[in-house]
């Protein structure tokens, strides 16, 4: 009896390993207090009343560590006075080890009065990335394809929407960044 639960696990391990012959992952930047980053992943950050605002940050991971992921980011926004629109440019280098990936971004924000208190945003924002990976690298096994990929310097336009509900001093959001990938 305990043998045969034993055999039927390993069964079921092994035909589970047969269908996931291929996983494909992604690593989206990852900011620390996201009350000062929250521009970084939703494009419907509002952009109040006529003023231009910005941000800029600096990260590094693994401090002392060869080849450690280095994050920079900036972004621009200004608001309309007359009408509840928001423009923005927002850019962005991730590097970790030998690949590198590179966003540029140009939002577009709508914000609709719900009352004296509270408002609604929508926003979106087209983006081109930019994985490349470092020239100095000769790869000599091409199983990887992400690093073949990188290897010439792949473009790819994207898509990053989203919702930003506030009241008063609070506020929630929602966003789906690479809406296209």
């Amino acid at each position: 009896q305990h043998e045969s639960k034993t055999m039927r696990h390993l069964y079921i391990f092994i035909i589970t390993l047969l269908f996931t012959q291929s996983i494909l992952a992604q690593q989206y930047p990852q900011f620390s207090n996201f009350v000062v980053n929250r521009y970084a992943y939703n494009p419907a950050i509002p952009n109040h009343g006529g003023y231009v605002s910005g941000n800029a940050v600096y990260r590094t991971q693994w401090v002392g560590l060869e080849d450690a992921p280095v994050t920079m980011v900036a972004g621009l926004r200004m608001g309309l006075k007359k009408i509840p629109l928001g423009f923005g440019a927002y850019f962005q280098k991730d590097q970790a080890g030998l690949l590198q990936n590179k966003l540029s971004s140009l939002n577009l924000s709508y914000t609709q009065k719900l009352s004296e208190k509270a408002s609604l945003t929508l926003g979106a924002s087209g983006q081109f990335m930019q994985l490349d990976i470092d020239q100095v690298v000769q790869l000599t096994n091409f199983s990887d394809q992400l690093f073949v990929d990188a290897q010439g310097g792949q473009t790819s336009p994207d898509l990053n929407l989203g919702l930003m509900f506030e009241y008063d001093q609070f506020f929630l959001g929602f966003s789906t960044p690479q809406f296209l990938q």
